[in-house]
């Protein structure tokens, strides 16, 4: 306050300011110089929200520099000091606000209690809900990786469990998409005790990494092709527990067991895992049936591998 009041103080005296009343006050920061001395900030955010802002266009600074021929004699505006011009009508809107205490009220403490408790329950963990909607959030930043893994329940998102890791210093200078994938990976090898065989969305705000799975693999690197695979292999997995749940108790796979046809219905447990899927051995290469529910899901991710569009 002392700083404020002295440079006033000097303004007042120089002619820059002068002391008036009046209904309008704004609040006042201060922000140190970058040589001396300190910058004095008025927060007009009040007084501009009841402002008609003015229609006048304003000319490119580039456009000055086409009458600089044949010129000899330049000067610099704002050597020491600048101010924008205001007028006189209106210099008692501009009045700022000084020597004015906040005085804590029991309205004050109760918003901040409130705040408080609204920070503390957006990071609580709560236990799993049996199926829900599962959601991967991740981002990237120049410097780190984080993820919230969470689940849908009454129609809100509540945090299961975070994630985060510092980039390495040749990581950090990766581009973007890179950077984004990186951390869907890596938050993906880090929860996968959890999405393993299960279904769950992945959200970022890179809408770039929304089309990796369709782009031309030859034209990735292999570090970024393996972590593709890795995600890839893991909603793989997803899908083959769906399609077992599926057929648990299908009516129309039900049928064709007891009913005859030249169906060859046989459990076959599938390569890489430990689960067991009802296929059809009457052709050379056995096909799995694919209850209705699931036939959808199926022929779209089959689809889009060959015809992304």
């Amino acid at each position: 306050m002392k700083i404020a009041k002295a440079e006033f103080e000097a303004m007042v005296l120089e002619g820059t300011a002068r002391r008036g009343e009046g209904s309008w006050a704004s609040p006042l920061h201060l922000v140190p110089k970058k040589s001396e001395g300190w910058r004095r900030c008025g927060d007009y955010r009040a007084l501009n929200a009841r402002t008609i802002p003015g229609r006048c266009p304003v000319r490119h600074i580039h456009d000055y520099s086409h009458h600089l021929q044949g010129c000899n004699i330049f000067s610099v505006i704002d050597l020491v000091k600048a101010y924008t011009a205001v007028n006189e009508e209106d210099i008692p809107k501009t009045r700022l606000r000084r020597a004015q205490p906040l005085t804590w009220t029991s309205e004050f403490n109760t918003a901040f209690s409130k705040c408080k408790e609204a920070l503390s329950k957006v990071t609580l963990l709560t236990h799993p809900a049996p199926d829900v909607p599962l959601g991967l959030f991740t981002d990237a930043s120049a410097c780190h990786i984080e993820a919230a893994l969470m689940q849908r329940v009454d129609g809100s998102w509540r945090p299961l469990a975070f994630f985060s890791k510092k980039l390495a210093t040749a990581q950090s200078q990766w581009p973007a998409y890179y950077r984004e994938l990186f951390a869907i990976y890596s938050a993906v090898q880090h929860f996968c005790h959890v999405l393993e065989a299960q279904h769950f969305t992945i959200y970022t705000d890179h809408k770039p990494i929304t089309y990796a799975f369709l782009q031309r693999r030859e034209n990735l690197p292999p570090v970024q092709l393996n972590q593709l695979s890795f995600i890839g292999r893991l909603q793989q997995t997803s899908s083959t527990s769906a399609i077992v749940k599926a057929q648990k108790g299908d009516m129309e796979l039900l049928d064709l067991q007891t009913s005859d046809n030249s169906l060859k219905l046989k459990k076959i447990e599938v390569p890489g895992s430990d689960v067991t899927l009802v296929y059809d051995t009457s052709m050379p290469r056995p096909r799995p049936f694919v209850p209705a529910s699931e036939r959808r899901r199926v022929f779209d991710s089959l689809h889009g591998l060959s015809h992304p569009g």
